[in-house]
C-alpha cells in the first residue's frame, strides 16, 4: 500500500513568534509527486504592495495555505501597508482563516498595516463563526 505525500510538510504558523522567515533560512517544502515542478501561486495575484491589493484566491483551504504562506509572509515583510481583496473567496476553512489571522497578528507587531478592500460573504461568515471578525478587522473593511 503506497502512502500519499502530506499536503504540507511544514507548519505555516511555526515562525510567527520570531522572524517571519522559514525555519533555518530554508524555503518550506510543498509535497509533490516525483518529477513534478514545484507548484507556486500566481505571483501576479499575490502582489498586494503599493496600490495593488493582495487578491485572495477563490479557495483558501488547507490544500491552498502551503502555497500562499510564503507569498503572504513575503508581502508582509516588504510592504509598509497592505490592502487585501477577499471578494473572490468562495471556499475557506480553519486553515485559511488561521493563515489570515497569523498575517494580522504579525502585522500588529508594527511591521505593516493591513486594510481590507472588500471581503466575500463566505469569508465574513467563516470568520464570524470562528470569532475572528475582530482579529481580521473585517468590520473595518471598505466597500469596493
Amino acid at each position: 500500500m503506497s502512502r500519499k505525500p502530506p499536503v504540507m510538510s511544514h507548519d505555516p504558523l511555526a515562525d510567527l513568534e520570531g522572524s517571519a522567515s522559514p525555519v533555518d533560512g530554508q524555503e518550506p517544502e510543498v509535497a509533490q509527486e516525483p518529477g513534478e515542478a514545484p507548484v507556486q501561486p500566481d505571483v501576479a495575484t499575490v502582489d498586494g504592495g503599493g496600490d495593488e491589493p493582495l487578491c485572495l484566491p477563490s479557495s483558501l483551504t488547507v490544500a491552498d495555505v502551503g502555497e500562499w504562506h510564503a507569498q503572504v509572509v513575503a508581502q508582509l515583510q516588504s510592504a509598509g501597508a497592505l490592502t487585501i481583496d477577499g471578494t473572490d473567496v468562495e471556499m475557506i476553512d480553519g486553515a485559511g482563516l488561521q493563515l489570515l489571522a497569523a498575517l494580522f497578528k504579525e502585522a500588529s507587531t508594527g511591521r505593516c498595516t493591513i486594510a481590507w478592500k472588500d471581503a466575500s460573504e463566505v469569508l465574513v461568515n467563516g470568520a464570524g463563526q470562528l470569532g475572528l471578525s475582530a482579529v481580521l478587522k473585517l468590520d473595518q473593511r471598505t466597500a469596493a
